[in-house]
């Protein structure tokens, strides 16, 4: 599933060298990112020699609908940051990434062959939901503009990738942002 959501938290950098330091990050996220399909799942024809047709006459169809509601999230970078103008920085980073997820899957029966029993047909249908933490690697850009000499208002683009994984486990985000970062 794919969308947008809007999250807002506070991070915090620490310069190990000049132009090298670590950084922290903490976020809530909201909205909800929701996908829908409708089609069979389960025959209740016993032939194991059935034809398509015939395995069809026999399925009930459903609608599934998976929702994924975003909650907190975390992050933690190397970043190496460096004057590009007078008052400008621009700022790379790698690290990872993570969010938690509350997760549903709900399902509506839409047709139940004739000679069914509903009840059979509801047991295959089974709505359900849990918590997923998922993440990654975190790769990101940014440029500080001075305010002031304290106050900076920064523009980034990150991007998170979880690498190859399993069906069911793959995980892309990509963040446009504005920080206000204050300077100590």
């Amino acid at each position: 599933a794919g969308g947008g959501v809007f999250a807002a938290g506070a991070s915090a950098e620490f310069r190990i060298i000049r132009g090298l330091g670590v950084e922290a990050e903490f976020t809530q996220a909201s909205s909800d990112i929701s996908r829908s399909y409708e089609g069979w799942f389960v025959s209740f024809n016993q032939n194991p020699n059935a034809t398509r047709a015939e395995i069809e006459a026999l399925a009930p169809t459903a609608r599934r609908t998976l929702g994924y509601v975003p909650g907190r999230g975390w992050a933690a970078a190397l970043v190496t940051r460096g004057r590009v103008g007078a008052r400008v920085t621009m700022a790379a980073r790698l690290g990872v990434s993570a969010r938690r997820y509350q997760q549903s899957s709900t399902f509506t029966v839409l047709t139940i062959p004739e000679g069914i029993d509903p009840a059979r047909v509801a047991s295959n249908f089974v709505d359900s939901t849990g918590s997923r933490t998922r993440g990654g690697l975190l790769v990101g850009f940014d440029a500080a503009v001075a305010l002031t000499q304290r106050l900076s208002i920064v523009p980034e683009v990150r991007y998170v990738y979880s690498g190859p994984a399993r069906i069911g486990n793959k995980y892309r985000e990509l963040g446009l942002g504005t920080r206000l970062m204050w300077s100590f």
